[in-house]
């Protein structure tokens, strides 16, 4: 066997004269081709909370569905390159605050407000927190 690696890409595992698949990425020795697969599983992590919470690195969509509480971003540095939804289903308000100092768009504050049906996307640029 030969493997094939690039710095920050999946390792692949090239079998002699068959087809090898990983996770999408699959290698047909016979043709020298590697194939792409974006079919499948597009399952988005989702979470519901109805109590103060803080996003972990596994949400990807946290609904808060009732009250007035707040929800603590994590540290951008930790999640470089992720972004995280919160949308606030619930008829009270919810506080998105992040932690040390960083802030949101820049806002030295770092807290933003949700009321009922919105919602807000957050991408950590990998020192702050930016809203698309």
């Amino acid at each position: 066997m030969q493997g094939l690696t690039t710095p920050g890409a999946i390792p692949v595992v090239m079998s002699p004269g068959r087809v090898t698949q990983y996770e999408g990425l699959s290698y047909d020795p016979s043709t020298g081709v590697f194939s792409v697969s974006v079919m499948g599983n597009n399952a988005v992590p989702y979470r519901e909370t109805t109590i103060a919470t803080s996003i972990a690195s596994t949400d990807r969509v946290l609904n808060c569905t009732s009250g007035t509480f707040a929800v603590t971003l994590l540290d951008a540095t930790t999640v470089s390159g992720k972004t995280f939804t919160i949308k606030n289903s619930g008829s009270g308000t919810v506080t998105i605050n992040t932690t040390s100092a960083q802030t949101v768009d820049a806002d030295v504050s770092g807290a933003i407000s949700l009321v009922q049906w919105e919602s807000l996307d957050v991408f950590s640029d990998g020192s702050n927190w930016v809203v698309f």
